[in-house]
């Protein structure tokens, strides 16, 4: 229960910054290896619906976003495919 309440008491920057730690971190080992960018697309595309859905489109690391714009459009219309 202590956990629940720390967890809830992180602020909404630091949380942010975590989210997009952890985007970048699960690219870097899962799709970077891939060199097709679609197949970096398709590993990556699950990760970025999820954050996109709960955490808005802000929650996409900036550079990850700027690599697939049309994932995190696709996602904010609920399109991501």
């Amino acid at each position: 229960m202590a956990e629940g309440i720390a967890a809830r008491s992180i602020s909404r920057s630091d949380r942010r910054d975590a989210v997009d730690q952890l985007a970048v971190y699960l690219f870097g080992i899962s799709a970077r290896p891939f060199q097709r960018r679609t197949h970096q697309r398709n590993v990556i595309k699950g990760l970025a619906t999820h954050l996109v859905r709960h955490h808005g489109p802000h929650a996409i690391a900036p550079d990850i976003a700027q690599r697939f714009p049309e994932l995190v459009r696709a996602s904010r219309k609920g399109l991501a495919r």
